[in-house]
């Protein structure tokens, strides 16, 4: 389940902007679901979703009143001579952004968002930051993306968030049918390979979108700030965008408002890229790994009456389950691994979905199956007392923690299979960029090391 959802999120940030700079708009692209709301104003939120197996980044809609546009029209200023001998300047080349009266909008501000901008007050902004970045939603009460019948114009603001995200975040393209809307006064942004240039809002057919001009192309992705820097880190590069071929819309409606939006765009001083990844118990940011006393234990946690004992027979073993959690096999196809996922039904303090994964050494067709290997990690947690596998080696629960994300697994100390007769096979938590809490990790290795041969 969380390998689709994070592919569905990677394909998501694939397809938002790229593909429609570049004109090339799939009707048929199904815009992602996000399954719940989380309100994002001026300061950070963490309703996040926590899971054992993948975080999901939970995005949804709103609806309020809209108003019509009223254009300011500068006033005019009568033209005044150079005096004789002076030799008059170049006119800028790019003219500023024509924006709306921003009088009564909202203002929005958070610190872990490189950029501040405005937005009409009936307008929404939603959506969440972690580990993977911001993505951010500011929409109109006619949102298409809240109506499949609305034609209200999206924007979104996506940040970066890891380190190897340079050649995302390093995207140029030629623009196709491109045109220049305006200038944003003052405003200068950096691409990551260090390139500076003013910021410009541009159209095509399909989007408005900010980025910089007098570069050979138009970056996906700036930065507004150490625009001298040789180094910055990955969140503080982003997209100011409207996304009309994956959410929908219609921006000649909302043209005005949308470049408004755009140009009230500056740079957010109280911007804090190095807070992630965030501790799952103090919200502050997380260290590399954990301290030998801060590791999660064998024994901690112990099954109760209230744990129910599962068989497993694909993989010759039970294991012991809490309450609200059970046994699912992943719907699969002739030839492909079977995937057995430990689920949690249950929702509490914000944890949905807690989860590990079981792969089946063998397919359906009796051919060897591509297994994800034993997990051993940065750290031996230990022996589980009593459980052997047909070598007669003991299983050790292996454990690996990079600032919040924790994955946690079985494997053999003499490196034999984890085969306990049935075939071998691999467990190990879907964690990917989830965090966890210590009880989290108490609990999965209670849960590994209940595991028993059938």
């Amino acid at each position: 389940m969380s390998e689709q959802i994070d592919q569905n999120f990677e394909n998501y940030l694939q397809t938002s902007f790229r593909q429609h700079l570049a004109g090339a708009v799939n009707e048929q692209q199904i815009l992602p679901v996000y399954p719940e709301t989380v309100k994002t104003r001026a300061k950070k939120s963490t309703g996040l979703k926590w899971a054992i197996g993948g975080a999901i980044v939970a995005l949804a809609g709103a609806t309020a009143a809209f108003a019509a546009p009223i254009l300011f029209t500068p006033p005019t200023v009568e033209a005044v001579p150079a005096p004789a001998g002076t030799t008059e300047p170049e006119p800028t080349a790019v003219p500023p952004v024509e924006m709306l009266d921003t009088t009564g909008w909202q203002a929005y501000s958070d610190i872990d968002v490189p950029g501040d901008f405005q937005y009409p007050a009936d307008w929404i902004v939603e959506g969440s930051c972690d580990e993977m970045g911001c993505v951010l939603f500011v929409e109109p009460p006619d949102s298409a993306a809240l109506d499949d019948a609305g034609e209200g114009t999206t924007i979104e603001l996506i940040t970066g968030g890891q380190d190897d995200d340079a050649e995302y975040l390093g995207r140029v393209s030629e623009c196709v049918n491109c045109e220049v809307v305006g200038r944003i006064p003052g405003l200068r942004g950096r691409t990551v390979s260090g390139e500076t240039g003013d910021v410009i809002v541009v159209k095509n057919s399909v989007d408005i979108f900010v980025t910089l001009d007098g570069l050979d192309g138009y970056p996906d992705m700036i930065s507004l700030h150490n625009l001298d820097s040789d180094e910055l880190a990955p969140r503080s590069y982003f997209s100011f965008t409207t996304n009309t071929g994956n959410v929908g819309g219609d921006i000649a409606k909302d043209f005005d408002y949308v470049v408004t939006v755009l140009g009230t765009l500056q740079a957010n001083a109280d911007f804090a890229p190095q807070r992630y990844p965030l501790d799952a118990d103090t919200g502050e940011s997380a260290p590399d790994d954990l301290a030998e006393a801060d590791l999660p234990k064998i024994g901690a946690v112990k099954p109760d009456s209230t744990w129910k004992t599962w068989k497993i027979t694909e993989l010759g073993i039970s294991v012991q389950l809490p309450k609200g959690f059970s046994v699912v096999k992943d719907p699969f196809e002739e030839g492909d691994t079977l995937d057995i996922r430990i689920d949690s039904d249950k929702t509490t303090a914000g944890k949905e979905n807690k989860e590990m994964l079981a792969w089946p050494d063998r397919r359906l067709d009796g051919e060897p199956g591509n297994i994800v290997g034993q997990f051993s990690g940065d750290h031996d947690l230990g022996a589980i007392p009593g459980l052997k596998v047909l070598s007669g080696a003991e299983v050790h629960i292996g454990f690996t923690y990079y600032g919040t994300y924790s994955e946690i697994g079985l494997f053999v100390a003499d490196d034999s299979d984890l085969d306990f007769g049935a075939g071998a096979f691999g467990i190990t938590t879907d964690d990917n960029w989830a965090p966890m809490t210590a009880a989290d990790r108490d609990l999965v290795v209670a849960i590994l090391a209940s595991i028993r041969p059938l």
